[in-house]
């Protein structure tokens, strides 16, 4: 007797990843954009993923190659109070979540690739309908308090469009760090989405992270312990790169063979 065939898997909880850089030097996040969205594709390939590129347009053919891309260019509306180009380019993911009003986006850093499915469809599926999912809540203490990261941040674009229309005159300031204008080395994109989410009262629903980082992350500043058998078999999450990409991509290749299931070289993955 043959079995029932089994019921098909739930539907991914989001529907489109946002990412967003600038191309600055000396870091150059562009570099991180074919083996970041492989590993997004590998992953959740039912997921559009995107970028929101705020440098120079002429790289946007071949930027292009590895997934969309929408060139979202640093406002000039202000000369007098300039936004660093560092600040927009964090910032330029949730304008681009916003485009998309009835897609349910993920947030992520341009400088991550994700490691398994599990943990990412798990955290997502708790988030309530129309509710923004804000992961990790429990790490800010004192003047932080109220912060979540950005990474895992999850929402119909409408309410990431809410967000941006609040006006500055509305913000109540927390900790001096949420303003696009502030320098590079002082603004906090975690601050200003704890102002937007504040000042504009959209549903939020708050989880914790729940994972320990230092288990579960392959992180830049615990690069060491990389454990070779449990990244093979599906134990880490995701991996904070280490950088520049092309500087260590001695110490970076294993992940990116393990994320594409072959040998990969720098050519490859970096090919301009």
């Amino acid at each position: 007797m043959t079995p029932p065939p089994l019921p098909p898997p739930p539907p991914l909880p989001f529907t489109r990843v946002c990412l967003s850089c600038d191309d600055t030097p000396p870091l150059h996040f562009t570099d991180y954009w074919p083996l970041v969205a492989a590993s997004w594709h590998r992953f959740f390939p039912e997921a559009k993923v995107c970028m929101a590129f705020t440098g120079d347009e002429s790289r946007l053919p071949f930027l292009r190659r590895y997934g969309e891309v929408v060139h979202i260019p640093v406002p000039t509306s202000s000369p007098q109070l300039p936004i660093p180009s560092a600040n927009w380019a964090k910032f330029a993911r949730v304008v681009l979540a916003a485009q998309y009003p009835t897609d349910i986006s993920v947030l992520h850093d341009m400088d991550s690739i994700v490691l398994q499915r599990e943990y990412g469809e798990r955290i997502t599926a708790q988030r309530k309908k129309d509710h923004l999912l804000l992961v990790g809540g429990e790490v800010y203490f004192g003047p932080e308090a109220g912060k979540a990261q950005m990474s895992w941040l999850c929402g119909e674009g409408a309410l990431f469009a809410r967000m941006l229309k609040i006006c500055a005159p509305k913000f109540r300031v927390y900790d001096n760090k949420e303003s696009l204008h502030s320098p590079a080395n002082v603004f906090s994109d975690e601050s200003l989405i704890r102002v937007l989410v504040n000042a504009s009262e959209i549903p939020v629903q708050r989880v914790p992270r729940d994972e320990d980082i230092y288990r579960d992350w392959v992180d830049r500043s615990w690069w060491h312990l990389l454990d070779h058998g449990r990244l093979h078999r599906g134990e880490y999450h995701e991996a904070n790169l280490l950088r520049p990409l092309k500087a260590n991509w001695a110490q970076i290749r294993p992940l990116a063979e393990y994320v594409t299931g072959r040998p990969v070289t720098l050519e490859e993955v970096l090919p301009w």
